[in-house]
Parts: C-alpha cells; sequence; structure tokens
C-alpha cells in the first residue's frame, strides 16, 4: 500500500497532514469525499459540490463561497437546486 494513505486509526488531524503532505510535496491530486464542509475548504485548491449525482458547483473555494462561508454557499445552492 505504498501509493496510499492508511486511513485507519488516524486522528483527523493527522489525516489532513498527510493529505496536505501529499498534494504539496508530491504533487499527487487527492479526490476527498467529505460532509465536513471546514475540512474541504482547509484540504482542497478545487472543491465539486454533488447533489444526486449532479455536480451544482465547481472551483477554488473562495470562489464558490463569494463572501459567504463555504457552508453557506453550500446552502444556498441546496435551496436554488
Amino acid at each position: 500500500m505504498s501509493d496510499a494513505i492508511r486511513v485507519c486509526g488516524l486522528s483527523q488531524a493527522d489525516l489532513r497532514r498527510d493529505l496536505l503532505n501529499l498534494v504539496t510535496q508530491e504533487g499527487t491530486t487527492v479526490f476527498l469525499t467529505t460532509h465536513n464542509l471546514s475540512e474541504a475548504e482547509a484540504i482542497c485548491q478545487r472543491v465539486a459540490v454533488i447533489r444526486s449525482g449532479q455536480e451544482l458547483a465547481e472551483g477554488h473555494p473562495r470562489q464558490l463561497r463569494a463572501g459567504m462561508s463555504l457552508e453557506e454557499s453550500f446552502l444556498a445552492m441546496m435551496e436554488e437546486g
């Protein structure tokens, strides 16, 4: 399992550290699925919001939130979609 991170038993802080290491030091792309929007904003350079298999929005977290928190932006998209 040399190309993957073992997540069993890792704290969120340890997992975040390992993911950031992969992205920044090794130039690896990581596909992260999460409902924790703060975590997504802290780790990801690009975020896609998907609802019922349909992409509602995609871009840098700062672009998506446009003056709102990522969570507020997400809730607004859910109301529109």
